[in-house]
């Protein structure tokens, strides 16, 4: 069955507490003619409201619930589906990957092997420009004022896929990013729930957005997938290391 509409879910709850939206509108300190619009569907409002809404009908989190499903994905407008477009609407990034070191924080030297051997049909001078392009992402990220932040987590199996030099050079250059939290998946841990690099892009109007990279391309998930995707990062988070130990068990490879 297709998921419940914000409006429908306002009106529906709103009826459920036994308010007016007159009386609603007042509990929620918003205006009558703000409400109206938001049960019409005529236009969506900001998280920070939809939390007054849900607070003032006891919803414990439903009404936010169908606010964040119709935001996300399908809802996305035309303008935001694309990765690029996340990338500059996004106040923090969280970025997993299961073998590899996510692209963002790649050195060029490492981007260059796991490349090659990914993409080994193209020429050497495509394996360049996508070694720059990729490269490139985390440059133009922390140039752009929205983002305040960037996680990165992945297991330490991800620098065993390159020579011991190319590794060190990683492991120095991710102790060179400035506003990057490192966390390192100890050996024997790993993300089992991630089958390809996954990155949560969080907007400046609290949704989430997660994308996944493919061989094919990036794939923009649906919101179903959203809470799934949290509850990995936040089981994968807890079974990592803390950034000093992270870089304390990076070191090793610059040895």
């Amino acid at each position: 069955m297709p998921s419940e509409s914000f409006p429908s879910a306002l009106n529906r709850l709103r009826r459920l507490s036994g308010m007016t939206q007159a009386r609603l509108a007042r509990a929620a300190n918003l205006s009558e003619a703000a409400v109206s619009r938001y049960a019409r569907g005529v236009s969506t409002p900001d998280i920070s409201y939809v939390q007054r809404l849900d607070d003032a009908v006891g919803a414990d989190g439903e009404l936010v619930a169908a606010w964040r499903q119709q935001t996300s994905r399908d809802a996305l407008p035309v303008f935001m589906r694309s990765v690029s477009r996340l990338e500059e609407e996004a106040v923090a990034i969280d970025a997993l990957s299961p073998l590899i070191l996510p692209g963002y924080v790649q050195h060029p030297d490492y981007a260059r092997h796991v490349i090659s051997d990914g993409q080994p049909l193209l020429e050497a001078q495509e394996i360049t420009r996508w070694v720059e392009a990729r490269c490139a992402r985390f440059d133009d990220l922390t140039g752009h004022h929205h983002l305040g932040s960037m996680t990165v987590l992945f297991p330490v199996a991800a620098l065993d896929c390159v020579p011991e030099d190319v590794a060190a050079r990683q492991v120095e250059h991710l102790r060179s990013l400035s506003g990057v939290a490192v966390h390192v998946l100890p050996p024997g841990r790993y993300l089992p729930g991630l089958t390809s690099p996954t990155q949560l892009y969080r907007l400046r109007d609290s949704t989430a957005v997660a994308v996944t990279e493919h061989l094919a391309g990036n794939v923009i998930l649906g919101a179903d997938d959203i809470p799934r995707l949290e509850a990995l990062y936040r089981r994968a988070l807890a079974a990592s290391l803390p950034q000093p130990e992270s870089f304390e068990l990076l070191e090793r490879y610059r040895q």
